[in-house]
């Protein structure tokens, strides 16, 4: 897919990691991605790249590959000049700033959309154009706090720990922001205009809430199960983190009844068969069965098994396995350092180059150039 999208031209002005996110899978997908940076720094992502600092943290090489970098000022006249130049050639604006920033630069789609009628912003904020939230601060961790992430059937965990996973940043920001543009293009498509997008990542997250939602749908109908939690949340035996001997662990989500009864022949408890369901007392005697081996002793007997059951890896070792080799997720620049590839697979993928990060406004000559016709 790494044509799909080739000939759509992109002015990317977000910064950090939802925005950048997204507009680094439109570059992998063929997208020209030209990155608008501030001259005192560019984006803040920036400010983490030299590896001898103690908060060395490569996020802007891993999201801005692939992508052009031109420095402009937009709080000056021609900084702003130069922008209005560039929706000539640009039909699709990202940007990530705090509702009314754009409108108060005269950037934003309602003072641009009169003349390039065409034109597609998409815009990311934590919590929307509108509304009494839409100027608050925000990160990743504050939107799935608000958006009940970390409800788990009805209460809040008393061993609740940050997500490793940024959800609300990339799937309710970048991945959300992309199926919405693509949206945004197709529509245009058809009837040549384009659009604001208002990709709210408070939104984005909450509308994960699809198995906590029929959990409360649930105890509204039976009140009896409100101190279990839904069964894909850890309250019954079948879907569940174990820890083995050596103090590892493995998923097991024999959700479907057949695997559940794959699972207990493996582990030869058949008398387990009827109690999928049986919850705390049948995980305590599950756990005990885990327990008697180490995670590889387990993984050797699940190879042999269709239970869904699989041990929970390092990222060093899923880097290392099979499976990611095989579905070629990873490339790696000239100093071995691993970089993420399209998680779009298609045949063309194998051949995907390393694409390089660009330096702050290194292309920012050429594309003046070309707008002025020199």
């Amino acid at each position: 897919m790494k044509n799909a999208l080739r000939g759509l031209r992109i002015l990317d002005l977000s910064m950090n990691l939802p925005g950048p996110y997204m507009t680094w899978l439109l570059v992998e997908m063929g997208a020209e991605v030209l990155k608008i940076e501030p001259p005192k720094g560019g984006d803040l992502a920036r400010a983490f790249m030299n590896k001898g600092q103690q908060n060395y943290f490569p996020v802007f090489d891993m999201v801005n590959r692939g992508k052009k970098s031109l420095l402009l000022d937009l709080k000056n006249p021609e900084g702003r000049a130069t922008f209005l130049a560039l929706l000539g050639d640009y039909d699709i604006v990202i940007e990530g700033f705090r509702p009314g920033v754009m409108k108060s630069l005269k950037l934003d789609y309602d003072s641009v959309s009169p003349k390039y009628s065409n034109i597609i912003y998409v815009s990311i904020t934590g919590y929307g154009q509108a509304g009494s939230y839409a100027h608050r601060a925000g990160h990743d961790l504050n939107f799935q706090a608000l958006a009940g992430s970390f409800d788990t059937g009805g209460a809040i965990s008393q061993d609740l720990r940050v997500p490793p996973l940024p959800v609300a940043d990339l799937a309710g920001g970048g991945l959300l922001s992309l199926s919405a543009l693509l949206a945004a293009i197709i529509e245009r498509s058809r009837t040549g205009k384009g659009q604001q997008v208002d990709i709210s990542m408070f939104d984005g997250v909450f509308a994960l809430n699809v198995l906590s939602l029929c959990h409360l749908q649930t105890m509204s109908a039976n009140p009896q199960t409100a101190s279990v939690g839904h069964f894909l949340s850890g309250s019954q035996p079948f879907y569940q983190i174990y820890e083995t001997r050596d103090g590892r662990w493995m998923s097991l989500a024999a959700v479907e009844p057949k695997f559940w009864k794959n699972f207990c022949k493996a582990v030869g408890r058949e008398d387990f068969f009827e109690l999928q369901f049986g919850g705390h007392a049948i995980i305590e005697k599950v756990s005990a069965i885990f327990k008697s081996r180490t995670q590889a002793e387990w993984v050797q007997v699940f190879n042999k098994t269709d239970a869904c059951c699989e041990p929970v890896l390092t990222l060093t070792e899923t880097i290392g396995s099979n499976l990611c080799q095989e579905r070629a997720l990873l490339t790696s620049d000239d100093e071995g350092r691993p970089f993420l590839t399209s998680p779009f697979s298609s045949p063309d993928k194998q051949q995907s180059e390393m694409l390089l990060t660009p330096q702050l406004g290194q292309h920012s000559e050429e594309v003046l150039s070309i707008l002025q016709g020199v």
